[in-house]
């Protein structure tokens, strides 16, 4: 409901840029469970749960106990903690649509927050927060951080694709400091000295 809430008033559209809804709904209906379902599965849970689409979840069946592993609660962590970050920044930038320093703060809390998640080591935050901060930024310096940001959080995470947001004829015409920082993820020595002595000259 909230969500539903966020996007039709707020045109936040958090439905459509958050891939993980799904898990993050699921969680909130674990949640509800645990606390006024003595941790049973409910017949609400169960029927709710499979009408969710591409859960990373088995769904049980009603009166089964509903488990709360360190794992989970870590997954679950970090996937609130970045849909929060994902609602807020949308809403703020809504309410400051007109005002460019509110947009421009807007974007700082959000490479902030996700720069946070990955000093914690929290990547799956950081790969939602770069994932979804790389596809909606419209500064350019913001965009190049999301996407080093981003591919750093990948192959954290040692999922694919990171490679691609790296490749060098991609950051060949960027700022020297981003050449490096795309050099240094992709380990390629010889870029990477090159884009140093760049940088150092800039």
């Amino acid at each position: 409901a909230q969500i539903a809430l966020l996007d039709q008033h707020l045109r936040a559209e958090l439905s459509k840029r958050f891939p993980r809804l799904s898990d993050a709904i699921e969680v909130f209906l674990r949640r509800h469970c645990l606390v006024h379902a003595g941790g049973m599965a409910s017949r609400d849970y169960v029927t709710r749960v499979r009408k969710l689409q591409g859960l990373a979840i088995d769904v049980p069946q009603v009166g089964d106990a509903l488990k709360v592993t360190p794992s989970y609660v870590r997954t679950a962590w970090d996937l609130l903690f970045a849909m929060g970050v994902i609602a807020a920044e949308m809403c703020w930038k809504k309410a400051g649509k007109n005002d460019p320093e509110s947009i421009e703060a807007a974007e700082k809390f959000l490479n902030q927050a996700g720069f946070a998640a990955m000093q914690d080591s929290r990547y799956e935050s950081a790969r939602l927060i770069f994932g979804y901060a790389a596809d909606t930024r419209k500064s350019a310096t913001f965009s190049a951080m999301a996407r080093l940001n981003h591919a750093i959080s990948l192959k954290s995470l040692t999922r694919p694709g990171w490679k691609s947001l790296v490749t060098k004829s991609n950051w060949a015409a960027s700022a020297p400091l981003y050449r490096l920082g795309a050099a240094a993820i992709r380990e390629d020595l010889p870029d990477f000295k090159s884009a140093l002595r760049a940088t150092c000259q800039d």
